[in-house]
């Protein structure tokens, strides 16, 4: 304060010595008895940022992706921050980037972080008992297409080269076989969105597509209409569903602060609505994965 007072006390004089040269008629009065100290400029409050890939459309999952943060938010009493992206590989550069805190991602998505720069798995999502998917290849309902050996030079669509119930899956499958997608249909697209993928299955861009089982019911679930409009042909057996991922080298003690939360949210009715309109039951720890995770 004595550091203000002398700031003001010369600036006082100063102001005396120009005003002197004002003409007499000139009249100044000078209040001092209400200067208040300026306050510092707030410091930026810590965010929690989290990744999420938006394998269905953002219209279709904006408002669970909102509700999830505004549930860590609350939980971890920090302001956070939601951050979208159309791909795996997007959100994976922003976990290894430390652009976000975790992320929401599939499992083919966590296997190829886990193998590019160690990205560690805080807690997978868990749906009808199960951490595991079933990919299933869909094609429109009034075809003559009733098995996947029939799309043989047909056009397909993938959801994301990460993605594994959207196309690792069949991938691997046909791999077993000696062959590879681009060599047994006539097109591969990539839609990025599970429900891209039936979109361009209706639209006939494409003959068939694979999706994640989980993700087609519930598209169903918002768009009745579609009932009836398409068929399972095949179906594929996942090693995982959707999974919260950081990067290696957030500090361990926020990890575990995190992957409580995580795991505890289906104790809490609030906790259960967020975990529904994600399509899941709850967040486990996959065993074997405490271990691994701990390194």
């Amino acid at each position: 304060m004595n550091d203000m007072k002398r700031f003001l006390t010369i600036t006082v004089l100063i102001a005396a010595i120009v005003l002197s040269g004002c003409t007499s008629s000139t009249t100044v009065r000078l209040r001092l008895d209400r200067v208040a100290e300026v306050p510092p400029p707030p410091q930026p409050r810590e965010t929690l940022r989290i990744g999420v890939v938006t394998v269905l459309s953002p219209k279709e999952s904006f408002a669970a992706y909102r509700d999830f943060a505004d549930y860590l938010a609350g939980a971890t009493k920090l302001p956070a921050s939601l951050v979208l992206r159309k791909t795996y590989s997007e959100v994976n550069d922003l976990v290894r980037t430390g652009a976000v805190d975790l992320a929401l991602v599939g499992y083919g998505g966590f296997l190829a972080g886990q193998k590019q720069f160690g990205m560690q798995l805080l807690a997978a999502g868990q749906v009808e008992g199960t951490t595991q998917s079933t990919a299933l290849v869909l094609v429109r309902a009034e075809g003559a297409i009733g098995s996947y050996q029939d799309l043989k030079d047909h056009a397909f669509a993938f959801t994301d080269p990460l993605s594994y119930a959207g196309h690792l899956a069949l991938r691997e499958w046909l791999g077993r076989q000696g062959l590879s997608p681009e060599a047994f249909h006539s097109r591969i697209v990539y839609t990025f969105s599970h429900d891209g993928s039936v979109d361009a299955v209706l639209g006939r861009v494409v003959d068939g597509a694979l999706v994640d089982a989980y993700w087609y019911r519930a598209y169903l679930s918002h768009h009745p209409e579609l009932d009836g409009k398409l068929r399972v042909i095949a179906r594929f057996e996942t090693p995982g569903f959707m999974v919260s991922v950081t990067r290696p080298d957030l500090p361990a003690a926020r990890k575990r602060f995190l992957q409580a939360i995580l795991l505890n949210m289906a104790d809490t009715a609030e906790g259960r609505r967020v975990l529904a309109g994600l399509m899941m039951e709850r967040f486990v720890m996959p065993a074997g994965e405490g271990e691994r995770h701990d390194r």
